[in-house]
């Protein structure tokens, strides 16, 4: 996995950044319905699961690099404490804080697709649909096999 480093707080050496090459083609990710953790609310959903199923996020943080122990029962990308291009914004910590700090925060889309991915009235049919098209906005392309 590439990362880029960069200065990140006191008593932490850097921040990972995955490094995913921006090619003419959107990055493809495979989502396994097997093992696609889906349309059973927020609480609970993990990039991976206890039960190993992942939502839509951990297939697309697998596809860009991370490894299983990077997400295993993250909630969510940010979590990770990687910034992953279209997933996760490193900011700058709040003014008034006590270090020099970077933070880690899910995306628009991140939360875009999050909700979509845990939503209880939706079909998996329209689920699918929507997070293809919330995908496409960050050079995803969303593919769904068994």
């Amino acid at each position: 996995m590439n990362t880029v480093e960069m200065k990140h707080r006191k008593n932490v050496d850097t921040v990972r950044v995955i490094a995913v090459p921006t090619p003419e083609e959107p990055l493809e990710v495979v989502i396994d319905r097997a093992k696609w953790h889906r349309g059973k609310g927020g609480p609970g959903s993990k990039l991976i699961t206890f039960d190993g199923k992942m939502c839509c996020l951990g297939f697309d943080a697998l596809a860009c690099g991370l490894k299983h122990d990077d997400i295993n029962l993250r909630c969510d990308p940010a979590g990770t404490g990687f910034g992953i291009p279209g997933l996760v914004d490193i900011t700058d910590a709040p003014l008034g804080s006590a270090e020099d700090r970077k933070q880690f925060m899910d995306s628009e889309v991140c939360r875009e697709m999050m909700e979509i991915n845990d939503s209880e009235s939706t079909t998996d049919e329209e689920r699918e649909a929507a997070l293809i098209e919330a995908a496409a906005k960050i050079h995803r392309k969303f593919v769904f096999v068994n």
